[in-house]
């Protein structure tokens, strides 16, 4: 309790100090108050409001002092704590708010506003920056401010300048080609009789739809042969260099059909006591399977694809042998149905058969009499 009994001119008081801490320059502000001719309970109430006092003018300053260079270091700092690693999502926001921010990373985070992140767009797609990184920079700054607000390191009243500003529109984006079923076949045909080192990695891709990571990490305890189920539980980051969860956290079991186990047990023959259902490729864990995958295209004379675009051939392919959308979405593991509208659009089955009683000419009627009509009527 900061209330000290004071004497002058043998009248008793107190001197009573109201201490705050500030989160920028670690002083505690105090507020100090001398009064006379009153109650222990009187200062005490009088602490309390010089407290208040002290709080206001901590916080006011460390709004006006506080940089987005300090947010960001002591947001960086605190997250590292709490999950205790570094992940590739916290990594690309600090890398990307360090690169693009720069020239607003020294001002205080009290003064920023919409307008200096537009101008930062600007600037970023004068260079060619993608939408996706513009999008990667405004959702680090959210996720630093929105931290702050939790922290009540900066007030609500301090808006975020990446929540009102406007990214600039992007170009329409190139359509992803994708092979055709005739394709599918000659790419698996080519890949068998070349004895490609990722042949039984793009089969178990065209045949399950699984993504990169979670066939790196797919290990045969996760695949039941004996009920035909495969567990996908994980799934390889080739930037942490670890098993992790799959992409939407969630586990999910995928049938095995005969084909599938047909190849799984030849697999299992061929990669003999290894945990790991498919091959240790070097080029694959280092994240070079698109570059093989559309080489390989490029060999065969068939459309370029990437290694990502087979999950999408595997969808497309599964909606055309009329499986249906919520099995297909969940054997895929897509949550969203925003996210699988395109595979739906690519493969016509929403609008297969929907004009066939769509009719306006008459049937042509078999008789012997034609009627002429003459070139001009009067």
């Amino acid at each position: 309790m900061s209330i000290k009994e004071i004497q002058r001119d043998g009248i008793k008081g107190y001197l009573i100090v109201g201490r705050f801490k500030s989160r920028t320059d670690q002083s505690s502000n105090p507020k100090q108050k001398r009064v006379f001719n009153i109650t222990l309970n009187d200062a005490k109430k009088i602490e309390r409001e010089l407290i208040q006092e002290a709080k206001k003018a901590a916080i006011h300053k460390d709004e006006v002092g506080l940089t987005l260079k300090s947010l960001v270091q002591q947001w960086h700092q605190r997250e590292l704590l709490t999950i205790k690693t570094d992940t590739p999502t916290l990594k690309e926001y600090l890398r990307t708010i360090e690169i693009y921010a720069n020239s607003i990373i020294n001002q205080p985070v009290s003064r920023l506003t919409e307008g200096h992140l537009e101008d930062i767009y600007a600037e970023m797609k004068s260079l060619d920056k993608s939408h996706s990184r513009m999008r990667t920079l405004r959702s680090g700054l959210n996720s630093v401010y929105n931290w702050g607000y939790r922290e009540r390191i900066i007030q609500r009243h301090i808006v975020c300048p990446a929540k009102f500003a406007k990214i600039p529109k992007s170009k329409p984006k190139k359509e992803q080609p994708m092979l055709n079923r005739q394709e599918i076949t000659k790419f698996i045909q080519m890949a068998r009789e070349s004895e490609h080192s990722y042949y039984d990695l793009w089969i178990l891709a065209f045949l399950t739809g699984m993504r990169s990571g979670e066939l790196h990490a797919l290990k045969w305890e996760n695949v039941d042969l004996e009920n035909n189920i495969i567990n996908i539980c994980s799934s390889y980051s080739s930037k942490l260099n670890i098993d992790k969860t799959t992409k939407n956290e969630k586990l999910r079991n995928f049938p095995i059909n005969s084909e599938l186990k047909s190849h799984l047990l030849q697999l299992k023959i061929r990669t003999q006591n290894s945990e790991y259902v498919l091959p240790r490729i070097t080029s694959w864990r280092r994240g070079e399977a698109a570059k093989v995958t559309r080489g390989f295209c490029k060999a065969i004379g068939i459309r370029e694809i990437n290694f990502h675009a087979i999950r999408a051939c595997w969808a497309i392919q599964s909606l055309e042998a009329r499986i249906e959308v919520p099995k297909v979405m969940r054997l895929g593991g897509w949550q969203g149905f925003k996210s699988f509208q395109h595979y739906i659009r690519l493969s016509g089955v929403e609008i297969e058969g929907v004009t066939d009683n769509f009719s306006l000419i008459p049937p042509v009627i078999n008789e012997t009499k034609v009627l002429k009509f003459n070139k001009s009527i009067d």
